[in-house]
């Protein structure tokens, strides 16, 4: 019997010290990541990853995370997928931007809250990639499932 995949986690960060300990702290806890600095990317990676859930960082260059969600479910067709919001500001982040997440983090917070907070939201929402099933075609040669044996150019 094949090894159980980890559930994924498409992150998305523009501060590179961020986007290193989320990837940590998630793989910590078993979870796979695919870590982007920009919504740009972050759309590129949709294209191959097929991640369980998003994790997005509120303020990224050219355009906030509320508005990178708006664009994925849009190439998704309308299928939100589950995702928790990051902000550094949480008085000053709009409500109407909070509540289309399925859970929102402020920093700094503790790795025990994030995971407990991704576990939550993994737990409640259907899966862009059901566990087990591999990556698309044309995902980029760094990437692999089992997170340990990652070689990721951002580490």
């Amino acid at each position: 019997m094949p090894a159980r995949t980890p559930p994924t986690v498409l992150v998305v960060d523009d501060d590179p010290h961020v986007l290193r300990l989320l990837g940590r702290v998630l793989e910590a806890a078993d979870l796979a990541c695919v870590l982007t600095a920009t919504a740009d990317e972050a759309l590129d990676a949709m294209r191959w990853a097929l991640p369980n859930m998003l994790l997005i960082d509120y303020l990224l260059p050219k355009r906030t995370g509320a508005d990178l969600y708006r664009e994925i479910t849009e190439m998704l067709h309308g299928h939100p997928p589950a995702a928790v919001l990051v902000t550094g500001n949480l008085e000053e982040t709009p409500r109407a931007d909070i509540e289309i997440f399925a859970d929102c983090i402020a920093k700094p917070f503790l790795p025990t809250d994030l995971i407990g907070r991704v576990q939550a939201v993994l737990a409640t929402a259907p899966a862009l990639r059901p566990t087990g099933v591999s990556l698309l075609p044309g995902a980029p040669a760094w990437f692999a499932d089992d997170a340990a044996s990652r070689d990721d150019p951002r580490a």
